[in-house]
């Protein structure tokens, strides 16, 4: 190999571990309980299968991820066994393209930079290291491929686009290609409503770089049009459905909780007489009781596939309500987002975050910010702010952090030195540092289970994929309705059984102790009964809560910690039967 081509060579090198690595946690996870945003987009994923592309309109969740689950439901019908891993494989793929995405990034934007350039070959292969250590530490790790959200695909569009833009900065772009840029973008908001906001902040800043260097009009023209055509196509059917002009409901919805402190989702079962701290958001929608020892209500019938409808289009219980500003409660929001994110970087990347604040900070007090990467600066801190003002996760903000970085490390080394050098340098060590320390031991456990497969012993099932069949083996077939007892969130067992959940008891609201000991007393139990018959619910599945016994007519499912109680029609003397 010859000296010069020592970074090209690391960037491979990188591009390959990271393919390598994401392929093991596929693998890893290809049967593992999915999460609850997991469970309704794959419900929406089989409404489309059944019933076509408009079923996929969703005041809450983005129609793009689960219209693609859709198609290849559709496409390679999968078993009950091999569902789970048809979507962590098309999760796997989506990641490809975001590791894809982030190298073509950095392609452009150290090929743009004439300190990276002018750089050493030592240096310049830091600066890539130091880049592909953050991705595997954040995107591959914080994002990853555990949860089944379309996060991942969020970063694959924001490093796309960020790549048009820093290339944009540095010389003027065709008509075709300002076409495709705003066609991107405009399949980026169908992929999450996120990126619509964003995308206005790259349109703005594309217009922006134009504007200054005197392109003319037509470019950034006839992006936005790109643009605003494809988004038109699903904003309208979307306004006309939740009953409002809107680009999708989930920011709102989140202002309502995390801000405005609406009621959410969980505390909507209410008993007759008692009412919702609604404040100042309007009228909540409730759900029906069906009865009040134990308090019990009813999910409505409206998206008959769903296998928790609570869950899968949560607008629903929210059109007739509102938000509104006031700088006490998003100052809180605010304070309470920031030590959020504090904590979670702690945890992903603790020392590879305080390097590169460092980083960042020496940047900023020595003016070395390059030209081209100031666009890189706004996208980083701009999207980061939308969500800081709201509600925030790390894996939401990942994209924007990670572009801030590369930002930061061109633009230390704009001027080159010898202390800026050392700088790279240091954060190079502390990122492999931060690797070895949150990225070795789950490599390391991964292939140790992965030799005992091959070895010919299997991991145990899911708790899951258990309480799943062992519901099927006492008759409780798919289709079937059920009401759940402390298990009403994560209901993954519930999709892998194919079993509908249409009563519920509110357990953040009514401690489960107070349902078991209500539901202990008979005659209590044969009125719970007859309501849920009432209702065409076959069963109810419990979750027993620690250390209490629980009632009679609940059979254990297994050792898992479930109970099922079967709806037979019984009479009990004294009892109104």
């Amino acid at each position: 190999m010859k000296p010069e081509q020592l970074p090209d060579r690391a960037h491979r090198i990188a591009v390959a571990l990271a393919i390598v690595l994401g392929a093991m946690d596929a693998w890893f996870l290809r049967n593992w309980n999915l999460n609850p945003d997991g469970v309704s987009y794959f419900d929406l994923a089989r409404t489309v299968s059944r019933h076509g592309i408009p079923a996929v309109v969703n005041g809450y969740w983005s129609p793009l991820y689960p219209a693609m689950l859709g198609g290849a439901l559709r496409l390679f019908a999968p078993t009950t066994a091999m569902m789970f891993p048809m979507v962590r494989m098309i999760g796997y793929v989506v990641f490809v393209g975001a590791t894809l995405a982030f190298s073509r990034l950095l392609r452009i934007a150290t090929s743009s930079s004439p300190g990276y350039r002018a750089a050493s070959l030592g240096t310049r292969t830091l600066i890539l290291v130091a880049a592909w250590e953050l991705y595997l530490l954040l995107v591959l790790k914080s994002v990853g491929l555990f949860l089944v959200t379309p996060d991942m695909g969020v970063t694959l569009f924001v490093f796309f686009e960020c790549g048009e833009l820093v290339a944009l900065a540095t010389m003027p772009m065709t008509s075709g290609r300002w076409a495709r840029f705003g066609i991107v973008l405009a399949i980026g908001y169908w992929w999450k409503a996120i990126l619509f906001p964003v995308s206005g902040v790259m349109l703005l800043v594309a217009g922006w770089i134009a504007w200054r260097r005197r392109d003319g009009w037509r470019g950034p023209v006839g992006a936005a049009a790109a643009f605003t055509l494809p988004a038109l196509l699903f904003m309208v059917p979307l306004s006309l459905v939740v009953g409002r002009p809107t680009f999708g409901e989930t920011g709102r919805l989140n202002q309502l909780w995390f801000v405005n402190e609406a009621p959410h989702l969980t505390t909507l079962c209410i008993a007759p007489g008692n009412h919702l701290p609604l404040g100042r958001v309007g009228v909540v929608r409730t759900d029906s009781v069906m009865v009040t020892r134990p308090l019990t209500c009813a999910l409505p019938e409206r998206w008959p596939d769903s296998t928790l409808p609570l869950w899968y289009d949560a607008s629903y219980w929210y059109q007739q309500t509102h938000t509104y500003l006031s700088l006490e409660e998003t100052t809180a929001a605010v304070k309470r987002d920031i030590s959020y994110m504090r904590e979670a970087l702690s945890d992903a990347a603790p020392l590879m975050t305080v390097a590169f604040a460092v980083l960042a900070f020496a940047a900023l007090i020595t003016r070395s910010s390059p030209s081209t990467s100031w666009p890189l600066v706004v996208l980083a801190v701009i999207p980061v702010l939308f969500y800081l003002l709201v509600y925030v996760e790390l894996r939401h903000i990942v994209p924007f952090l990670v572009v801030g970085a590369v930002a930061a490390l061109l633009a230390i080394i704009n001027r080159p030195s010898r202390w800026r050098r050392t700088l790279v340098a240091g954060v190079v060590v502390i990122g492999a540092v931060d690797c070895a320390m949150h990225l070795s031991l789950p490599v390391l456990i991964e292939l140790s289970i992965f030799r005992h497969e091959l070895r010919g012993d299997p991991r145990p099932a899911q708790l899951s994929d258990r309480v799943a069949k062992l519901l099927a083996a006492r008759g409780i077939a798919p289709g079937s309705r059920v009401a759940t007892i402390n298990t009403l969130w994560n209901v993954d067992w519930a999709q892998r059984a194919g079993v509908l959940v249409r009563a519920y008891t509110p357990e953040y609201t009514v401690p489960p102790e107070q349902t078991v000991a209500e539901l202990r007393d008979p005659c209590t139990a044969f009125a719970y009964d007859q309501s849920m018959r009432a209702a065409r619910i076959e069963a109810v599945v419990m979750l027993a809560p620690l250390g209490v016994h629980v009632p009679p007519g609940f059979e254990p499912l297994g050792d898992t910690g479930y109970f099922v109680r079967l709806i037979r029609d019984q009479k009990l003397p004294g009892c109104g039967g």
